[in-house]
């Protein structure tokens, strides 16, 4: 019983914010040229994603590109998972 406290305790603290992304194509304008960009939810640039510290980051992301895919970050340290940033087929 008291385990189930400190379970339930610890679930509490524990913060995950999730994003659900679907990369697609979509048509932009940003200097006045229209071309076509990779976006996020049909948006470009994408939007950044908000997170506090001790936060868990969940992505699920949908490819509906006609290409594969990979994402790319920057500004986070990667304590021990660098293995999981770079070119595709490289490093990840």
């Amino acid at each position: 019983m008291k385990y189930t406290f400190i379970l339930l305790a610890l679930l509490a603290v524990i913060n995950a914010v999730t994003y659900n992304w679907e990369i697609t194509y979509v048509n932009v304008n940003p200097a006045g040229t229209p071309r076509r960009a990779i976006g996020v939810n049909g948006v470009w640039p994408p939007p950044p994603l908000e997170v506090n510290l001790n936060d868990t980051l969940i992505v699920n992301v949908k490819n509906s590109l006609d290409v594969p895919t990979a994402l790319h970050s920057h500004g986070l340290f990667q304590n021990g998972t660098s293995f999981f940033d770079g070119a595709t087929g490289v490093t990840q």
